[in-house]
């Protein structure tokens, strides 16, 4: 990441390079709803009423067992 240069000057140079990245893309996203999008990207209905909807697991790339393993875990909330 920083080409070998292992000094405490690089460091900090790589340090406040991130910091400031971070900080622009978190104000990117909060002026642009498009940039946010494409940032954070949106969310997709996996299961509704019930239902299973195969078509967006695909889209997602998410197996019914990962899925599962996800609800589960609590990690996956209905409503």
């Amino acid at each position: 990441m920083n080409g070998g240069d292992n000094s405490v000057t690089g460091g900090l140079i790589s340090a406040v390079t991130l910091v400031t990245m971070n900080w622009g893309v978190g104000w990117l996203t909060f002026k642009s709803k498009a940039v946010e999008a494409l940032v954070e990207g949106r969310p997709e209905v996996l299961i509704h009423n019930g239902k299973l909807y195969k078509e967006a697991l695909d889209h997602e790339k998410i197996n019914h067992h990962e899925l599962m393993t996800g609800t589960a875990r609590g990690r996956v909330r209905f409503h």
